[in-house]
């Protein structure tokens, strides 16, 4: 992620406020930034801004990064990414630890939190051009799979359930199978999304035996939230879709996304992306298999699982539900975004989605 430019009247006033309300919680009236909140390009659906303070300030003075949730209700949130963030950096693992989780929308007008700014840069950035296209094709080729397959193998080695009753302990039930299962159900439900209402019901009447072993999976890893320097990974980011569920959910949701996302992309390069693609989320899933162990059967059912869920996202926007997806994230609902994930369901359920016709739907 980059710094967006100075000057937006919106971040100026997060500039001024941010500082009166460290200035009373710190009890510093005297309280200054030494760097001022500069933002982050590349963050989807919130805002995010590196600042540092005034050295002094305890496990306040290194560089810090300031999390502005867009919806009061992400407050809730909010809390739950302070509990696990918190959870897995005293387990050693690379996610940033929070210092504070503000549920108070009048303060910044949203929810947010604070903390820890890692080292590192992200690799992958959703936008590939000409300029930058050798780069990308060794990005997702090569250096990615072993990248993801590594932290992933790292994150799920973790005592799951320690996690989850210190989550427990702060009052935070953390996510779970059933929970994503219910966020689908209800969106295809509530929605009238009726195209894929034969899609739920198969992963509701075929879901895997109960007794499996749950880790910690972070849900969306790709190479956005993943920091590196030297090629060591120093963070992992963005722990909002976290859920406790078997390993095989994460390996899914991440060999999905590198084989079937719709980068922006030229179309002149667009013949060599769909092989790279492949390539790399095949050469993914036999690095995670050098690490650990996989169930097929429960790969093929995850791997449903989040074809699934992409669809229902892109359905409710092209029937033009306010609040679906913003009009700006065409990243997620370009020309042929789901056709990947829906022949990949079908391959792998046996049954066809009916998705809308494709429409862009100004909904802001």
């Amino acid at each position: 992620m980059t710094p967006h430019p100075p000057g937006d009247f919106a971040d100026s006033l997060v500039e001024a406020r941010l500082l009166r309300y460290l200035q009373t919680k710190l009890q510093q009236p005297d309280l200054r930034y030494l760097t001022a909140p500069a933002r982050f390009a590349g963050s989807f659906e919130n805002r995010v801004f590196a600042f540092q303070l005034q050295p002094g300030v305890a496990q306040f003075s290194g560089p810090l990064v300031l999390r502005l949730f867009a919806q009061p209700g992400d407050a809730a949130r909010g809390h739950r990414e302070f509990a696990l963030q918190n959870a897995l950096a005293d387990k050693g693992f690379p996610a940033p630890r929070v210092f504070v989780s503000e549920d108070d929308v009048a303060i910044l007008g949203g929810p947010f939190i604070i903390m820890e700014q890692l080292p590192g840069v992200a690799a992958y950035t959703n936008t590939i051009r000409l300029a930058n296209a050798l780069p990308m094709w060794v990005e997702l080729s090569i250096r990615a799979p072993r990248r993801r397959a590594e932290i992933h193998a790292r994150l799920h080695a973790l005592d799951a359930e320690v996690i989850a009753r210190k989550m427990e302990d702060a009052g935070l039930a953390p996510a779970t199978l059933s929970t994503r299962l219910e966020d689908i159900r209800k969106r295809i439900e509530v929605d009238a999304l009726t195209g894929l209402r034969p899609g739920i019901d198969w992963l509701l009447e075929h879901q895997p035996p109960k007794g499996v072993r749950r880790a910690v999976c972070h849900g969306d890893l790709w190479g956005g939230n993943i920091l590196s320097e030297r090629s060591q990974i120093t963070g992992v980011l963005d722990w909002s879709m976290a859920t406790l569920a078997p390993a095989e959910f994460d390996v899914a949701n991440t060999s999905v996304g590198m084989r079937y996302a719709v980068p922006q992309i030229p179309g002149a390069l667009r013949a060599f992306l769909r092989p790279i693609q492949y390539e790399g989320s095949l050469r993914y899933l036999r690095e995670y298999r050098r690490r650990r162990r996989v169930d097929h059967a429960r790969l093929r059912y995850f791997t449903a699982m989040r074809c699934l869920d992409m669809c229902s996202r892109a359905y409710r926007r092209r029937i033009g539900i306010a609040g679906s997806m913003r009009d700006d994230l065409k990243v997620w609902d370009p020309p042929g975004s789901t056709d990947g994930f829906e022949a990949c369901f079908r391959r792998n359920a046996g049954i066809s989605l009916a998705m809308p016709p494709e429409r862009i739907h100004f909904l802001y």
